[in-house]
This record gives C-alpha cells, structure tokens and sequence, in this order.
C-alpha cells in the first residue's frame, strides 16, 4: 500500500508524532539518494545550477497502543532548483513525497493509524535534502 502528498530531517532521529500513536524507531538512509542531475552553465561569466534530486529511505515505526511494528520506504520527488518544501503545494512549485508500507502485514485499523502519520515524515526529511542542497551548491 502507498500514499502520496504535496508540500522535503535528519537520519536516525526517533520521535512521536503529534497524535502519540506511531514512534519512528529507525530511518535508514542507506541508499538515500536515489537520483541526482546536475548541469552547471557558465553565461556572461556567471554560474548557474540546475538539479533533480529524488530521494528515498526506509522507516519502521511502533503503534503506541499495540505495540506492534510496520516498516515501509518514504520518497520525497521534484526537488528541483525552481521548487521548494512547501506542505500542501502543488506539483509545479513543490517538493512531493510519497510513503509505502510492507505489504507483508495485514492491513487493520493500527496499519491505518500508523500510514495516516507517516506524512509527517515529510518535514523530517526536507531538512535533511536542504543540507544535500547546501552540500551541492558548495561544489
């Protein structure tokens, strides 16, 4: 199963989300960038940078209440030079995420609780693609 927003943290952290059901007890970053284009243009002596970036790591979370565990990817697309972290944009003008789960577990009404959260994914990990971001202008 898989979902997708609009609207791109830091591995490794743990946290509660705000309704207190679902815990984030890992984030793999291994693998983390998917894809990267980059062009440099050099015009009337000045540079300009033009990149893709497209995202992606691993998360496992425990429902508060059962106790049970779900894992699934997180993918955060259509970072560009002309779009921007903005929860809720549109596809031209923003970063867009979309989240999957195992499907080797039932769905139920935690595994629904749990999905129903892991939007909130999406600003932990725009920090980290905004330090990729900084890395790559650097260069």
């Amino acid at each position: 199963a898989a979902a997708a927003g609009g609207g791109g943290g830091g591995g490794g952290q743990r946290g509660a989300t705000k309704a207190g059901m679902l815990k984030l007890i890992r984030l793999v970053e291994g693998g983390f960038l998917e894809t990267c284009h980059v062009i440099v243009k050099t015009k009337a002596g000045r540079r300009a940078l033009y990149y893709e970036l497209d995202v992606k790591c691993e998360w496992a979370a425990k429902h508060a209440a059962t106790g049970n565990t779900l894992t699934g990817t997180f993918r955060i697309y259509n970072v560009g030079q002309d779009t921007q972290f903005c929860p809720g944009g549109d596809e031209g003008t923003s970063y867009m995420y979309e989240t999957a789960r195992d499907g080797k577990v039932a769905a139920g009404q935690w595994v629904d609780e749990v999905m129903e959260q892991t939007g909130e994914l999406f600003e932990l990990l725009a920090g980290r693609v905004g330090v990729l971001l900084q890395e790559l202008t650097l260069k």
